[in-house]
């Protein structure tokens, strides 16, 4: 009994993945890339348990990547030396180490006000805003160089600006993740405080939480049924 009963569940889980496999996006993840200018704006950490802060950065274009519409970079506007302005605040300082890491908790925010004058965005529009959904690790790359190599957050994003690229705002989530080197002065390590305004290269990367298409799980839900009816019904022959 056991035995049949194992083969009929096999069924049902074979049959699964292969109505998933049906279902499921063959294409590449769209994403929203936001592109950090050099040199504008700061970084900066209090000491002791505060947070990680950055101020005033500038972020001069968005740019979509195997997105549905396949449009060209989008200039941004603001007034963070022209561009669009990104400010965030990560959760509190926990630790330094093991390794040349330093850990911050999630939390925090960040956001990004500007415009888009090519669509129609006015300044002082936000065009993204959420919070750190995982530890930001701050990497210490040499004795004064400092890279944010983790910076995962959710964010929700404005309309006008995803619909350029034939994606969702508003309420649709998005995957985000911040990378950014700097410099500092001297060579400080939390729980040493430090502030720098020598911003290298960086950017913003977005991705849509993509969510099933109803009519997608009901296929899913109609088939897992007709599997599971097709297996009680073997096991009722079977002596």
């Amino acid at each position: 009994m056991a035995a049949k009963l194992s083969r009929a569940m096999g069924v049902i889980v074979t049959g699964g993945l292969s109505l998933l496999a049906m279902v499921a996006p063959a294409a590449a993840s769209p994403v929203l890339d936001f592109l950090i200018f050099p040199n504008i704006g700061t970084y900066s950490y209090a000491g002791g348990t505060t947070p990680l802060v950055g101020t005033g950065i500038g972020v001069d274009s968005a740019v979509g990547i195997t997105t549905p519409t396949p449009n060209p970079p989008v200039a941004l506007t603001g007034t963070c030396g022209g561009f669009a302005c990104l400010n965030l605040t990560t959760g509190n300082f926990l630790s330094t180490g093991p390794g040349p890491v330093s850990h911050f908790a999630a939390g925090g925010s960040i956001t990004l006000v500007g415009g888009a004058p090519s669509l129609g965005i006015p300044n002082g529009t936000t065009l993204f805003s959420g919070s750190f959904t995982q530890q930001v690790n701050l990497q210490i790359t040499g004795s004064q160089d400092r890279d944010i190599v983790t910076g995962i957050f959710l964010d929700t994003k404005l309309n006008a600006l995803a619909a350029n690229w034939g994606l969702s705002g508003g309420a649709t989530p998005y995957s985000g993740l911040l990378s950014q080197q700097f410099v500092v002065s001297g060579s400080p390590v939390p729980p040493t405080s430090f502030t720098s305004d020598l911003l290298l290269g960086g950017d913003v990367s977005n991705t849509p939480l993509l969510v099933a298409e109803p009519s997608a799980i009901l296929l899913l839900g109609s088939g897992m049924v007709g599997l599971g009816v097709m297996a009680r019904r073997r096991r009722r022959r079977t002596p």
